[in-house]
Formats: C-alpha cells, structure tokens, sequence
C-alpha cells in the first residue's frame, strides 16, 4: 500500500507517519533525529553586493521595456527642443552682451 501525501493525510495519519503524538517528539526521538539529519537549520545562501541587488531589478523584460522607451521619449524630447530652438546660446551674441 503507497503513502499518501501529506496533505492529503488526516492530523492522525500524519503523525504517526513521523512517528510523533499530539505533545510532539520525544526527547530520544529528537536527538535520534537531529544525530542522523544534522541540525534543523537553514544553510546560509551566498551574500549579494549592493551593486548586485541594483543590476537584478533589470532583468525582467518589462522593466527593460519600460527603460528602452524612457531612453527614446527623452531622445525625442531633447530633438525636439533643438529643432525648435536649434541656437539656444543665441541671446548670448556680441551684439546683445554689453561688457562694461
């Protein structure tokens, strides 16, 4: 006869799968346990950099998306502003600087 899963097994079948009651494990049991499976601890994963944190924002496509079409409206916005204003120093000529 196959187990079934977890969570497909009544408060009962459950604990008696890990060998436990209704007050938990044991003492023996816990040390049983802890001797062969190691301590119930998680493993600390591989610190990030700061500058690392940063650069994975970008690597959803959305958001490069979104950065490419930032770029091009401020491309066209500064086009625009040349073409419209094509010398924006004009007013700065010889004949409008009175020096002194």
């Amino acid at each position: 006869m196959s187990e079934q899963p977890y969570y497909r097994q009544t408060a009962q079948q459950a604990l008696e799968s890990q060998q436990a009651d209704l007050r938990g494990l044991s003492e023996a049991e816990v040390r049983r346990r802890a001797e062969q499976y190691g301590p119930n601890k998680l493993s600390e994963g591989k610190k990030k950099s700061t500058l690392q944190v940063f650069l994975e924002q970008f690597k959803d496509l959305l958001v490069i998306i979104l950065i490419m079409f930032i770029g091009r409206l401020g491309a066209v916005t500064l086009l625009s502003m040349w073409i419209d204003h094509p010398e924006p120093r004009a007013h700065f000529t010889e004949e409008t600087v009175s020096i002194g």
